[in-house]
């Protein structure tokens, strides 16, 4: 190469580059992906691509379902899907070398949106008919994305949130369970309590809005559990717990900042946590817990052929994820599953010569820092039909769905352990709501939401193409709306704040400083109240009809006496699709 300076005078120097050659990406020849809402039904029209890159791969059919060939250039996978109406979805899935295919069920949760309404010195947004917002701002807050100042009675929310308490919505948790801490930018696993999402347009437009530079903005996560995972302790208000943001193009969580707990009436907790945030995105309730790892070895028997691994919680406490992996057969990947969580792992086998079948179900409790191998083995490709449930199974082998009526249950995947191209179910003692689903063609799935409460034994029957056939039961135990539920409160303490507060002494530490039903479906979710009595009601203790709390007034607090209080009644309430629950309460003030 020459350089000039500025008189004109020049110099030559010269380098050798040598090029070995430039490394391919290996390609996925059969990428494929199904995405459901909670209940199993399938989304059409979602747009599927490569998170980092931007580069689009497919889109869903009018069975959810999308095929593509991706070329992998590092382990880990990130994929983005968008859909009108739904929440982003964030799936990362690790890639071992060797594989050659990959599958993925992924969830997606429905949108709400709402426009913002004036507050005089800024605007906010509620969800339905709450009157506690779920976000709020000054005035001049929100830009165009080319700088545009937007008016605030011109913005419109879309607002997702996901029940991370509920395991058919948690599959819809957008992005791992990984995050980098503030403090130190270390990375840890971490268990959610409760994630929305926030993507704010121009009503008049459509186009996307961000806060401006130096703007922000506070925002309200619904608490769907009341105790912490990283210590067992139970949530209090005025308790401060992290904050973290989504890395869409990576799937992390980055911590950012702490959050307040406070009452909330539109919370299935009582509670929420209330933020101030500079950006928007996915937002997400986390802590870090302690985990273990798991290696999961694929038996090398001599096929040829990738394995779709995934791990279902079957025991747990924790709202949390483990990881996915598409591995070769005879190869390896490694996890980690929350300690003190009972986890199976199992897989979806394809060869090289197109024939499909399952490993083996393994299932895996850990302590801490624990390491733990496990193998899935595959069956011989001509051994006999035999089929198998994937989840949720323990150790004990047997199939269990615990449910509510009106509440989506966990899917139930159903497919054959041995290697078939073809295989035709039937089921039997199906409860009102819930469905048979073909999937694939060997599999199905157990999908939906039971209608009414009691037992069923389902049979499933499945036949391949050679006439053989197998079976395999699933026992469903669904609790009845309009079923009286039991809550006894008792008080060993003190009342203050407006609340029945208990201290040291109540034997079961139970705190309830916000005594109200805690019986799904959420009490979040109901449209009335009522106190049904009897008669008479002790005096200084009141009901609230608008959102099911119990509340004392200071006026009251020092006319009681020990044991004056004892009562024991009903409280009933209603539910949007009309059926109702009637709530046993006993009051004990010792």
């Amino acid at each position: 190469y020459t350089a000039i300076d500025t008189d004109g005078a020049t110099d030559t120097a010269s380098i050798i580059i040598t090029v070995n050659g430039v490394v391919e990406p290996e390609t996925l020849t059969d990428f494929s992906v199904r995405v459901t809402q909670a209940d199993g039904s399938p989304i059409p029209n979602v747009n599927v691509s490569d998170a980092l890159t931007g580069v689009p791969l497919g889109s869903t059919g009018n069975n959810g379902n999308a095929s593509f060939d991706v070329a992998i250039i590092s382990e880990q996978m990130v994929l983005r899907l968008t859909a009108d109406g739904f929440g982003d979805q964030i799936t990362p899935l690790l890639i071992v070398d060797g594989a050659v295919s990959a599958a993925l069920e992924i969830t997606m949760i429905e949108q709400v949106n709402a426009n913002a309404v004036l507050t005089g010195d800024g605007a906010q947004v509620n969800i339905g008919d709450s009157l506690e917002p779920v976000v709020s701002w000054s005035d001049n807050s929100f830009v165009t994305l080319s700088g545009e100042i937007m008016r605030d009675d011109q913005i419109t929310l879309s607002y997702t949130t996901v029940d991370v308490s509920n395991p058919a919505e948690l599959e819809a948790f957008p992005g791992s369970f990984t995050g980098t801490q503030l403090s130190d930018q270390s990375t840890t696993s971490i268990a959610s309590l409760g994630t929305s999402e926030y993507v704010f347009t121009d009503s008049r437009t459509g186009a996307e809005l961000q806060l401006a530079g130096g703007a922000s903005a506070e925002i309200t996560l619904p608490l769907y559990t009341d105790t912490n995972p990283a210590n067992n302790e139970i949530i209090n208000i005025n308790d401060s717990l992290p904050i973290w943001s989504l890395d869409e193009s990576t799937g992390v969580w980055n911590e950012e900042t702490q959050g307040t707990v406070v009452d909330s009436n539109s919370s299935p907790t009582g509670m929420a946590v209330v933020a101030t945030v500079s950006h928007f995105s996915w937002w997400n309730i986390d802590v870090p817990i302690d985990t273990g790892v798991v290696t999961v070895n694929i038996e090398d028997n001599g096929m040829d052929g990738t394995v779709s691994v995934t791990g279902t919680a079957t025991s747990s406490d924790v709202a949390f994820r483990t990881g996915s992996g598409s591995v070769p057969i005879g190869g390896s990947f490694s996890t980690v599953i929350p300690a003190g969580s009972e986890y199976c792992f199992s897989g979806i086998a394809q060869l090289s010569s197109g024939m499909i079948g399952s490993t083996s179900n393994v299932c895996v409790n850990i302590s801490d820092e624990e390491n733990v191998d496990i193998t899935l083995v595959l069956d011989e490709v001509d051994a006999p039909l035999a089929i198998a449930a994937d989840s949720p199974v323990g150790n004990t082998g047997g199939v269990l769905v615990n449910g509510f009526a009106g509440v989506p249950t966990r899917r139930v995947r159903i497919n054959p352990t041995s290697f078939e191209s073809d295989v035709t179910y039937t089921a039997t003692n199906l409860p009102a709501g819930i469905s048979l689903m073909r999937i694939s063609d060997i599999a199905v799935e157990l999908v939906g939401t039971p209608e009414s409460g009691g037992e069923s034994d389902v049979v499933v029957t499945g036949t391949n193409t050679d006439g053989e056939t197998a079976e395999v039961s699933v026992r469903y135990e669904i609790e009845a709306l309009g079923s009286v539920e039991e809550l006894t409160v008792l008080l060993f303490g003190t009342f203050e704040e407006n609340m029945i507060r208990l201290n040291e002494n109540n034997p079961d530490g139970t705190d309830f400083s916000r005594p109200r039903p805690e019986f799904p479906p959420a009490p979040s979710e109901v449209v009335s109240w009522e106190l049904v009595g009897p008669d008479p009601f002790p005096v200084g203790l009141f009901f609230d009809e608008s959102n099911g709390e119990f509340f004392i007034p200071f006026s009251f607090l020092f006319e009681f006496e020990p044991d004056y209080w004892d009562w024991a009644g009903l409280i009933r309430g209603t539910f949007p699709n009309g059926s109702v629950v009637d709530y046993s309460v006993t009051f004990i003030f010792r």
